[in-house]
């Protein structure tokens, strides 16, 4: 390398940067190919030597020998490649499912960026392991004439006006009641309902049960039949419950297309897990322990800031396809979320 001049240019190789094993090869067969063209000190010194087939067969052996070389160099950067983003995925994964005690969707880019990109790339990891096959489980098409008329009967209850006059209505708010204070006497109008999350005394005339109508009403009862354990964690931590449980049912039924009944145009993998009609107000209350999780997790979190993360969780869970409530849970547990 000496003779032809190429040891300067071997230093300035070695600052090349990584991954481009081929434009430093390239670069001494240039170095090479000059020191054999006319007008060069070496140009013809094969022949002279009279050693022209033996120069030819050292000359191919470099060649293969540099090939090789490049080959192994590439595979190397592969591997290399393949285990930073092996590691990369870990630590995403890590920082959405909440991992180390950090917060759920800490990770660089947002929480919903991160967990679409992460779930993405452990869905075939966790498909294998947990047994459900992530990505294949349902696929895009309209509802059926079943599920329309389940969802157009939550869109109705959505709609209809909470009312203590109606005697129906009334019996869902007892037992909601005998859930969050069961030592206490039933009353329409009390300071407990604050307690509990209402921005009044007298439920029927919170802001968000207008918005929500019978349909928040009956996702509380339900949440306090499922949930009842949170409800007490809630009042012990005075975290305003029915704050965060509305907003779940108004930003949910908005995804769905209950909310202006776009459901029924709409091509989505989920549309089979409403052949029950029940089956929102337990995703509903899925979501909201999510939310409350979250809130344990980092307790700065605000009651919007707890629905978003949540709520997000869940749409990911739905887009996978779940056929009935015990996939939607299979799904979220196989994904590392708290249900």
């Amino acid at each position: 390398l000496d003779d032809m001049g190429i040891q300067s240019e071997a230093s300035e190789l070695m600052s090349e940067p990584l991954g481009s094993p081929h434009s430093a090869f390239t670069r001494i067969e240039e170095k090479v190919s000059d020191s054999n063209t006319p007008g060069s000190s070496n140009f013809g010194d094969d022949v002279l030597s009279g050693s022209d087939s033996d120069n030819g067969s050292d000359f191919e052996m470099n060649e293969l020998e540099k090939e090789d070389e490049a080959r192994r160099y590439e595979l190397q950067q592969q591997r290399l490649r393949e285990q930073f983003r092996k590691e990369k995925r870990q630590e995403t994964s890590k920082g959405i499912f909440g991992s180390g005690g950090k917060s759920i969707g800490s990770s660089v880019g947002g929480f919903f960026k991160s967990a679409t990109k992460a779930a993405a790339n452990l869905a075939k990891e966790v498909s294998e392991q947990h047994g459900v096959n992530l990505g294949v489980l349902g696929k895009n098409s309209a509802p059926s004439s079943r599920q329309r008329e389940t969802l157009k009967r939550i869109r109705s209850q959505l709609g209809t006006k909470f009312s203590c006059e109606n005697i129906d209505h009334l019996e869902l708010l007892k037992r909601v009641w005998s859930k969050s204070f069961p030592e206490e006497d039933f009353l329409v109008c009390a300071p407990q309902w604050q307690l509990l999350g209402f921005n009044v005394d007298r439920v029927e005339e919170d802001k968000m049960v207008e918005a929500t109508g019978v349909l928040g009403i009956r996702c509380l009862t339900r949440f306090a039949q499922d949930y009842s354990g949170d409800i007490s964690h809630c009042l012990a931590e005075s975290l305003p419950l029915a704050q965060v449980l509305l907003r779940c049912v108004h930003v949910l039924s908005k995804h769905i297309g209950i909310v202006d009944g776009s459901f029924q145009r709409s091509r989505k993998k989920y549309w089979e897990i409403f052949n029950d009609q029940a089956v929102f107000s337990r995703i509903n209350s899925i979501t909201v322990h999510i939310a409350l999780m979250e809130r344990k997790v980092d307790s700065s979190l605000s009651v919007k800031d707890m629905v978003r993360r949540a709520v997000g969780q869940t749409k990911h869970v739905l887009d996978e396809g779940p056929k009935d409530i015990e996939e939607f849970k299979h799904i979220a547990t196989a994904l590392g979320i708290q249900i």
